[in-house]
């Protein structure tokens, strides 16, 4: 399953979640485990990208 990255309005925590893709499209209450608010929004993280260079050796940036 894919984690979703959220943040809190209230506490401004940031915290992930891991829910199946159709469960984000549907009402899906997440609240924020620091402060039980449910005023939060999904966040959106840099993703990690990997690349192989001539050796085959495979890296991330």
């Amino acid at each position: 399953m894919p984690n979703y990255s959220f943040k809190c309005r209230d506490c401004e925590n940031k915290f992930s979640i891991s829910a199946k893709m159709s469960e984000i499209g549907e009402d899906l209450e997440v609240e924020c485990p620091e402060c039980g608010s449910d005023d939060v929004f999904q966040s959106f993280d840099g993703i990690g990208i990997m690349s192989c260079n001539s050796s085959g050796s495979a890296a991330f940036s």
